[in-house]
């Protein structure tokens, strides 16, 4: 397709490209813009945009909301890229804006709980969309995934309650269970309220909670209501951190079941207790269709009970139980349930250790089959003997057309006969066996096997029946784009409408306000009126009750004036008294001032002998010094006549040592002479 085609296609794609020049900071150079316009033209349709991973940001999702409001856009895919919360709001605007529109991917945007609790209000608040993808499937690019809480989750449940048209969710690895801190939400709050979601909600037909933080009791809170849920059909809870808790209510579950068909419990520890009781439900249930079970930590036991329990069930079509550790025990089970077994269509025992006899026995069990159209043997160390056993089978099988032999030891030999065996045997669509020992050239010529299989299954349809095809979809466009136009056109009606009827609510909402404000004013008033014929009343008792307060006064006065006048008689006999204590104070205070010189004399006296007494004790003092000194003196002389007679010692020595030397200094010399 080139520029011009495109552009009469799709003609926002300039005012995008601008937009995502901005996002991504590339040169808006013509060679740019033409790999932009390349990438639309290639995975866009007139009424499918999907546009995945290729960074459109937050001016990129403005645009977007701007430019297809108009358009009869029915699926709308931006999984991958990093719109974030303002570009998903932008894209929420065009939601609401455009009609047609019914399904939204926009997992892997770095997200947080503001856009998706703003899309959870959307699926509350109308009936709209048919799909919503949220989630985070790539487990790689953790930089992108939309990051949630408990609040998201209970926000979904919500809405969905009242939410008539949704058929789809995906909450895949958003961080449902944990609550905002990034903490294990222990009640589980958001698996209780999509648990009761599922008690009443009657439309959700795929509900994909992958990697989402639930445990066993979150897991429990989901499944319990499946028992009245007849609706769901696919229900994802692959890496849950559950374990084996799980495994009564799971029986219960699929015997009282009719509606589930697809059930995802990859990555939990469930054991071989919840694959027991998995496979003793499998025996009644008739409606589950594909059941994945891969890194349960089944082992031979689980695996063997469930081998068995599928010879008596003929409704599981695909099944996936790989990497549980199933050894060379497990040949025989299962070749004894693909013999048995009428629908399995589709077996994944990849990455066991099965070994080359096991693979055998399956493959002997398989050449009964009459249903199995696929088997992946990955990594389950098989070798030649194994892989020419497989290649027998398509002789026997006509239905098997998917044979997955990879990372095995299968030889160069071996392949060269399985291709020699597949050109005369029954059509093989596709085998592959890299990661073995064949050459490039032995794979080439299974390739080139398969390949003519294919071609030969294609069936040529004539130019005339496909010219008609092409006039019918030209006719179906316009009959959507027609459709669409209608929509609008009612859209617009029930607009007008929906006006009209607010405008008649809210006349006559003011006209009941207004006869509510009179009848209330009349009432304001009779209580007025009362409230005065009150005070008047209370007047009059309040002028009875002053009267005969002035008479209590009176008569309280000359009470007063009595008591006064017995007070002063009081108060001059306390004068009297009182100067009487005073002539009686002056006498003591005379008597006191007499005592006090005579007691001052005596004191003078008793000083005078103290200082008679500080005036020997001074005598005895200086005899005390005297004799202190003549002390100090004798011993000074003690010390002098000490060190004298050290010096004489010292200096004997010396002399003695002097003469010892001189001997010794003549003895020497006599010898050497």
């Amino acid at each position: 397709m080139n520029s011009n085609q495109t552009l009469s296609r799709f003609p926002w794609v300039p005012e995008l490209f601008h937009a995502w020049c901005k996002d991504s900071r590339q040169e808006a150079s013509a060679a740019n813009y033409k790999k932009f316009q390349d990438i639309v033209s290639a995975t866009c349709t007139f009424n499918h945009i999907k546009l995945r991973k290729i960074r459109l940001g937050e001016l990129s999702g403005v645009c977007l909301s701007k430019v297809l409001k108009d358009l009869p856009l029915e699926r709308l895919d931006l999984t991958g890229n990093m719109l974030r919360d303002l570009g998903t709001m932008a894209i929420l605007k065009l939601v609401k804006s455009n009609p047609s529109l019914r399904h939204i991917s926009i997992g892997m945007n770095d997200c947080g709980p503001e856009s998706a609790i703003g899309f959870a209000r959307e699926l509350k608040d109308s009936n709209r969309l048919l799909s919503l993808e949220f989630g985070n499937e790539d487990t790689k690019d953790s930089l992108r995934g939309n990051r949630c809480d408990n609040v998201v989750g209970i926000a979904y449940a919500q809405a969905l309650m009242f939410n008539t048209s949704l058929t789809s969710l995906n909450l895949t690895r958003v961080g449902l269970g944990y609550c905002a801190d990034r903490t294990v939400d222990p009640k589980q709050e958001s698996a209780l309220c999509l648990g009761e979601m599922l008690r009443v909600n009657s439309t959700l037909r795929t509900l994909k909670l992958g990697r989402d933080h639930f445990g066993s009791m979150g897991v429990v809170l989901l499944l319990k209501p499946l028992q009245v849920n007849r609706t769901l059909r696919c229900l994802d809870l692959s890496h849950t951190k559950c374990g084996p808790e799980i495994a009564l209510v799971m029986t219960e579950v699929l015997e009282q079941n009719e509606g589930l068909q697809e059930l995802n419990l990859t990555g939990n520890a469930i054991g071989l207790v919840g694959v027991s009781a998995l496979a003793q439900a499998l025996i009644v249930n008739a409606a589950l269709r594909t059941l994945h079970l891969a890194n349960v930590g089944m082992k031979d036991a689980g695996a063997t009970q469930l081998a068995q329990a599928l010879q008596q069930n003929h409704h599981l079509t695909e099944l996936n139980v790989s990497r549980n550790g199933m050894t060379v025990a497990c040949g025989q089970p299962w070749g004894m349930c693909l013999s048995k077994n009428s629908t399995l269509a589709s077996l994944n025992l990849s990455k066991n250790s099965l070994t080359d006899e096991a693979v055998r026995q399956i493959a002997r069990g398989a050449a009964l089959s009459g249903s199995l159209q696929s088997i992946d043997l990955t990594s389950v160390k098989a070798a030649d003997a194994g892989a020419l056993e497989w290649a027998s089978v398509s002789a026997r099988n006509s239905s098997l057309t998917v044979l997955k032999l990879k990372n095995n030891f299968v030889s160069d030999w071996a392949g060269l006969h399985m291709a020699d065996m597949l050109e005369s045997g029954a059509p093989i669509f596709e085998i592959d066996m890299s990661a073995n020992q064949l050459s490039h050239s032995t794979l080439l010529r299974l390739d080139v096997v398969c390949e003519t299989h294919r071609d030969n299954s294609k069936s040529r349809e004539p130019r005339q029946l496909m010219g008609q095809i092409r006039k019918l979809r030209q006719v179906e466009k316009r009959l959507r784009e027609t459709e669409f136009q209608l929509q609008r056109t009612r859209n617009a009606r029930m607009e007008i409408e929906k006006t009209r009827t607010m405008e008649e609510d809210l006349l006559s909402g003011l006209m009941e306000k207004a006869q509510f404000q009179q009848s209330k004013l009349q009432m304001e008033l009779s209580s007025a009126k009362q409230r005065r014929d009150d005070a008047l009343k209370l007047l009059a008792d309040r002028e009875k009750e002053l009267i005969a307060y002035d008479i209590t006064s009176a008569k309280n006065c000359e009470k007063m004036e009595a008591a006064i006048e017995a007070d002063n008689k009081k108060r001059d006999e306390l004068r009297q008294e009182s100067k009487t204590a005073e002539e009686a104070l002056e006498f003591e205070r005379e008597t006191a001032q007499e005592e006090t010189n005579a007691l001052e004399e005596a004191i003078e006296e008793i000083k005078t002998a103290v200082e008679e007494v500080y005036a020997s004790m001074g005598s005895v003092t200086e005899e005390l010094r005297v004799l202190e000194r003549a002390r100090f003196l004798a011993q000074k002389e003690n010390r002098e006549r000490e060190k004298e007679a050290l010096m004489r010692e010292m200096e004997a020595q010396a002399e003695r040592d002097a003469k010892k030397n001189a001997r010794k200094g003549k003895k020497g010399a006599k010898g050497k002479g």
